[in-house]
């Protein structure tokens, strides 16, 4: 079992081109006894920055650094029903499986290892993956 004072992480998203922060995003919950983390994800609302592939990239480089570098087995996001874009990525874009959640009334989208393993043989770029954590 690793041991970790790591519970969770907050990191700002920041357009490169632009220099300006857009969202916010990291692991609300990181437990290493039972090899999880829960994802969430702010991005600014604006239809400038809307529709551009961020989400896709950050939740990329999420699942890379909680599947590769923290060893995780499993990891959830959760988003309301009314997040139609946000559903649009976990469904057709990551094909994750969803559970519909009676008592938050929201839907959990569920990612485990032998996914990611898939998606990385698919062609997610780990490389790039590896930069930009290497930059933080």
């Amino acid at each position: 079992m690793r041991t970790s004072y790591l519970t969770s992480l907050v990191l700002l998203i920041v357009n490169k081109s632009t220099n300006t922060v857009i969202g916010d995003t990291g692991f609300q919950e990181i437990n290493f006894e039972t090899k999880s983390g829960e994802l969430g994800i702010m991005i600014d609302s604006d239809p400038a920055i809307r529709g551009n592939g961020y989400a896709l990239e950050i939740l990329d480089l999420l699942f890379a650094f909680g599947f590769d570098t923290l060893g995780l087995e499993r990891i959830v996001f959760g988003t309301n029903t009314e997040n139609l874009p946000m559903r649009a990525v976990l469904d057709r874009k990551l094909g994750l499986e969803k559970i519909f959640r009676e008592k938050e009334a929201d839907w959990e989208y569920v990612a485990d290892r032998a996914w990611w393993n898939k998606r990385k043989e698919g062609g997610v770029s780990v490389e790039v993956v590896e930069e930009v954590w290497e930059e933080a």
